[in-house]
């Protein structure tokens, strides 16, 4: 028997015909038209071949083995080793997919390979987030909100740690910047690892930390298919997507999204939008006037409100009712005037100035300011069949507002439940002492028809109505 020879496709001849190939680290038999022919001629080279192949591995270069969104490390498209859940979040353990014909230390020296390219691959994306596990010179309640940022992927809500937000002065909250930290207006979090190869690799290990849920079955398919779906739009670079119900909102939060309204909106494009209302929240457009209204910038609106603009919407990807979802979600109510409304009153304004100044120059002429009432009383209204024949489509002038009152009953809903016995007892108090309240002296002892005299007016002395009041003293 010939040596075996290997093709470009990893397949393997002998004696120039073709007994199967090599697929990663497991040798697959051809069909072969005599069912009957023994394999075990060919065992011998076939574990040979596996050997090579183990070298191949052992010695490939880092950018040659690859980790797939189905949790499978991969090494010339083909798979050699599965990842499942480990002790530690963010170290899964390895399962070797190999032929039980490569020797066991052949099967070591290969596991030691691929734990050490995963361990790099892990460390080289999740620097950042590994890094506040022991963050060095770091205590107290700073030590506490770095915890929460590393077993939340990097990201956690501005409101679940607000109180420990609050503690932390600007000394602190530099160390913490330092570590790649940022404060936003709805999350804490570490906009390095919102790239889409990090935000990917903690999809992965998400999965595989919660039980295999890639393989939890749901109306609309396979977490599998979400979870794909998913790192697809991490990779495409959108900033905001429809949400899938089938997806766990969760899974869309480990990816960098926040859930809002009827979009899931990516974590830093949600703050970029918070810039862009924030100055215009700051503004009261009906305190400017003339010159330095047409210097406001494009959105503000009166009352501190905003108007939605071109800018927020391309930056999301959306416009409309997913929009206003969005917006109505993070905290904001909008108020709608019909346009043909501001602009009546627009035009009943100006016809009033107008109207006080020609009454105003008819005085200075010497008119009489009733007959040009009458005369344009006498005018037909111009215009008139042409308002009526034009169709009339409704238009809505939306400003948007921030719903304090919502934000403060959210925010101080346990505050107000501690305060609700105080309230009671104050008022249970106010009552016992309304009825332990003394009786008037007085009018216990003198009756209920008792009167006090009136005090005495007091009159000057050289005024004419002293001389009658001592006269009426003295009757």
């Amino acid at each position: 028997m010939n040596s075996p020879q290997i093709e470009n496709k990893d397949e393997v001849l002998v004696d120039g015909k073709i007994i199967g190939a090599i697929k990663g680290l497991r040798f697959n038999y051809a069909k072969s038209d005599n069912d009957a022919e023994p394999v075990d001629l060919h065992k011998e080279a076939i574990a040979k071949e596996l050997s090579h192949a183990s070298d191949r591995l052992i010695g490939a270069p880092n950018d040659q083995i690859i980790l797939s969104t189905d949790g499978s490390l991969r090494w010339k498209g083909e798979k050699i080793a599965s990842l499942s859940k480990g002790e530690d979040k963010y170290f899964p353990k390895i399962i070797l997919l190999a032929d039980d014909q490569i020797l066991p230390d052949n099967i070591k020296n290969i596991e030691g390979r691929l734990n050490l390219w995963l361990r790099h691959h892990i460390n080289s994306l999740l620097e950042l987030i590994l890094a506040l596990k022991n963050p060095h010179e770091i205590d107290g309640l700073a030590l506490e909100l770095c915890t929460h940022i590393f077993d939340n992927y990097g990201i956690v809500a501005r409101q679940k740690v607000v109180n420990i937000v609050k503690g932390l002065d600007q000394d602190v909250r530099a160390k913490l910047r330092r570590f790649g930290i940022k404060f936003g207006a709805y999350h804490v979090y570490l906009p390095l690892t919102l790239k889409p190869a990090p935000r990917e690799l903690l999809l992965i290990l998400w999965a595989l930390q919660n039980d295999d849920v890639s393989q939890e079955e749901t109306q609309e398919g396979t977490q599998e298919e979400g979870l794909a779906q998913l790192a697809h739009i991490i990779l495409s670079g959108r900033t905001s997507v429809e949400i899938n119900p089938a997806i766990n909102k969760q899974l869309y939060e480990v990816g960098g999204f926040k859930v809002a309204g009827k979009r899931a909106v990516r974590i830093d494009i949600l703050e970029r939008l918070a810039d862009l209302i924030r100055p215009l929240i700051a503004l009261d457009s009906d305190r400017y006037q003339g010159e330095q209204a047409s210097e406001l910038p494009v959105g503000a609106a009166p009352k501190n409100g905003f108007r939605v603009n071109v800018e927020m919407t391309s930056l999301l990807g959306c416009a409309g009712a997913d929009f206003s979802s969005v917006l109505t979600s993070l905290g904001y109510r909008v108020e709608r005037t019909k346009i043909e409304e501001i602009i009546k009153e627009e035009v009943a304004k100006e016809e009033t100035e107008i109207n006080d100044d020609v009454v105003s120059l008819a005085k200075i002429d010497g008119e009489n300011p009733t007959n040009i009432e009458n005369d344009k009383s006498k005018k037909p209204s111009e215009n008139k069949a042409d308002e009526n024949s034009e169709a009339q489509v409704e238009q809505f002038d939306e400003v948007w507002f921030f719903n304090f009152q919502r934000q403060a009953n959210k925010g101080n809903a346990n505050r107000d439940n501690v305060n609700k016995h105080k309230v009671n007892n104050r008022f249970a108090n106010s009552k016992n002492k309304e009825n332990n309240k003394k009786p008037y002296k007085d009018s216990k002892q003198k009756g209920a028809n008792f009167k006090r005299k009136p005090k005495p007016k007091s009159f000057d002395k050289d005024s004419p109505f002293a001389a009658l009041a001592a006269l009426k003293i003295k009757s």
